[in-house]
């Protein structure tokens, strides 16, 4: 006769929580853009990531969240964990402190997005129609429209690049008050 021995863990939750949840949406949610970016691409991802962060935030709020993480305390994934935040703080801190044409070099390299620009340059992004514009000032000479054009591609350009600024300060100040509740939870134990 087989004796049946029911075994449950109280570790370990038999649902996850919501903040938990939320964390993978968001993870999901950013692998999905990143595999279909598309029009306001920079812009979006650093809009998931916030919202990544904010659920991460929420989590770190839970008690059993932080008596986990003070308990495993000095262990790898923790150091590697504390490690890693410092990293994407240096990152963010390097590419806050450019010039601004370094900025608009990096922009340049980091932008997917594509508008039209002129019928030749249909899959351009600001940058490109910037300097198809320029281009076109001194091969055909300047008039008015020509220099209109330009110049306004020139801040369709410059909104670009401060809407991508304004969503990296904001995913800075994610990271630092992340940073924070990560090194409090750590010094309260």
């Amino acid at each position: 006769m087989a004796t049946k021995y029911h075994v449950r863990s109280n570790s370990f939750p038999s649902e996850s929580h919501p903040s938990s949840t939320r964390i993978e949406q968001e993870l999901t949610k950013i692998k999905t853009w990143e595999a279909t970016s598309t029009s306001v691409s920079i812009t979006t991802g650093l809009s998931y990531l916030e919202d990544l962060y904010i659920s991460l935030e929420d989590l770190l709020r839970i008690a059993s969240t932080q008596k986990t993480i003070s308990h495993h305390q000095g262990e790898k994934l923790v150091e590697e964990l504390l490690d890693g935040s410092v990293k994407i703080l240096d990152i963010c801190v390097g590419s806050a402190s450019k010039s601004k044409a370094a900025k608009w070099l990096k922009v340049a390299k980091m932008m997917h997005k594509k508008v039209v620009c002129e019928e030749k340059f249909e899959n351009s992004n600001e940058l490109q129609c910037v300097e198809a514009s320029l281009s076109a000032l001194l091969r055909e000479g300047s008039n008015v429209s020509k220099m209109q054009d330009a110049h306004e591609k020139i801040e369709a350009l410059e909104n670009a690049i401060e809407m991508i600024e304004n969503g990296l300060e904001s995913v800075f100040r994610r990271l630092v008050k992340t940073r924070v509740s990560l090194l409090n939870i750590m010094t309260q134990s």
